[in-house]
């Protein structure tokens, strides 16, 4: 386990939920024994139901806590999950004890439910804006690299070659929108913006800013919105917004094309992610790498059987300089 996913799966979440945890104690002397459900001071509407203090912070913390075992267990049993598993864990375990403390500093030196305020508006602003930035930071710690393995043996034979000469230089770049996560993202941004209008209207302003809710999901998905590949005498290397793969090109044993089809796309690709070693936008043909350890990275490409054949003219041409 290296730096990243350690710094990722244990020491941030434990600074978060050590964090939200501290401050609960601290504060619990300061807070009533019971919490409303709904209305409060200053928002003109009563009190409806209460809610136990105790129990609102078991309930986020214990999820958080349930959630970061959770994660950390199939993070090191199943190494395909890796890639999903991290930002999931950094997620949860940043949102919920900060939504817990948005929660708990109305209801501070309040001695009945009738006495707490409404939520911070800028601790409410403060759970999107970190919603996006662990998602930002979980991705990036999860690791792109193909890590550990050996150098790939001699070129099989019946491989498509491109001869590629001693002196020549092989650089294949191409760019794609990913145009399925535009169109979510606008769809999203619409939905928030109606619900916004909606929760405002009935329910008062402070519980319309739940609506804020799918825009920065919408935000999360057109960052997703870009697709690159790049192939040189090193590596390939792909990029799906802000997650970047990396395979060394002296660890890839061969390059083809394959037809991936929908079924194969669906199971692969959108439950496993990007942990799957599958970097395909959509259904159809697609370049196949096959590294030296047996495994196989799926890739879209333009063109890719002319891209198979540079990859493996590298490979036959041996390392530059």
């Amino acid at each position: 386990m290296n730096v990243r996913w350690l710094t990722g799966l244990v020491l941030l979440p434990a600074i978060s939920i050590g964090t939200g945890s501290t401050l609960a104690l601290v504060w619990r002397s300061r807070l009533p024994a019971t919490l409303p459900q709904r209305g409060s001071a200053g928002t003109g509407q009563p009190v409806v139901g209460t809610i136990s203090v105790d129990s609102v912070s078991v309930g986020l913390l214990g999820t958080a806590i349930a959630v970061w075992l959770l994660g950390a267990t199939i993070f090191l049993l199943n190494k395909h999950f890796r890639a999903a598993v991290l930002p999931t864990v950094l997620v949860v375990t940043t949102v919920l004890p900060l939504a817990l403390l948005a929660i708990l500093a109305p209801a501070l030196d309040a001695t009945s439910p009738e006495q707490v305020g409404p939520p911070s508006l800028m601790l409410l602003a403060a759970v999107p804006l970190a919603i996006v930035l662990a998602l930002a930071v979980g991705l990036l710690l999860a690791g792109t690299e193909v890590p550990d393995l050996p150098a790939a043996g001699p070129l099989p034979a019946g491989a498509a070659v491109t001869p590629i000469g001693a002196g020549e230089r092989v650089l294949w770049s191409e760019r794609q929108p990913v145009w399925i996560y535009r169109w979510l993202a606008a769809a999203l941004t619409l939905g928030g913006v109606v619900a916004t209008a909606v929760l405002s209207i009935m329910l008062g302003p402070l519980i319309g800013l739940a609506g804020v809710a799918p825009v920065v999901a919408a935000v999360a998905l057109e960052a997703l919105g870009r697709y690159s590949l790049r192939v040189d005498e090193h590596a390939v290397r792909v990029r799906l917004g802000p997650v970047r793969r990396l395979v060394r090109l002296d660890t890839v044993e061969r390059a083809d094309t394959a037809e991936l089809d929908t079924v194969t796309w669906l199971v692969r690709g959108s439950l496993r992610g990007l942990a799957s070693g599958m970097s395909v936008l959509w259904p159809g043909r697609v370049l196949r790498l096959t590294l030296s350890d047996g495994s196989t990275t799926w890739l879209t490409c333009r063109a890719p059987d002319t891209v198979a054949g540079l990859i493996n003219g590298l490979r036959a041409r041996g390392p530059v300089g």
